[in-house]
């Protein structure tokens, strides 16, 4: 199932906080709602919204110009798997430094089993720590 995202900015906290609560009377309504200070001396502050299906353009634009900010960026999210995806990153990064970071005193060939065994450990959750 996608995500969608809709954000944008404004200056002043009270303001920020008056849309992110406005926010949430939208239909349909975000599952989320975040109001967050951008912290680079600008006095900006963000607010998005979350949502499971595509969010009202026309009530989000409302909404930016009763509360003075700018136009809603409204995003797709990719239903991507990411922990599955970090999983498969390290696993790459984890048999390519196999046989420095192997415990054994000699160097051992790494076989096909061993990243079979690697890959159903990381499935699992298991973490082993190897040390040098």
């Amino acid at each position: 199932m996608p995500t969608f995202t809709a954000l944008t900015t404004l200056t002043g906290k009270d303001a920020a906080e008056a849309l992110g609560e406005a926010m949430e009377t939208l239909i349909p309504e975000p599952y989320g709602v975040g109001v967050f200070e951008i912290e680079d001396g600008s006095g900006l502050w963000e607010v998005g919204g979350y949502f499971n299906e595509a969010p009202d353009v026309a009530g989000l634009a409302l909404l930016a110009a009763m509360h003075q900010a700018k136009d809603f960026t409204v995003s797709e999210l990719p239903d991507v798997d990411w922990a599955l995806r970090i999983k498969r990153h390290f696993l790459l990064y984890f048999v390519h430094k196999l046989r420095s970071l192997w415990p054994w005193p000699h160097k051992t060939h790494i076989t096909f089993q061993h990243i079979i065994y690697l890959w159903q450990l990381i499935k699992t959750g298991i973490s082993y720590e190897c040390t040098h």
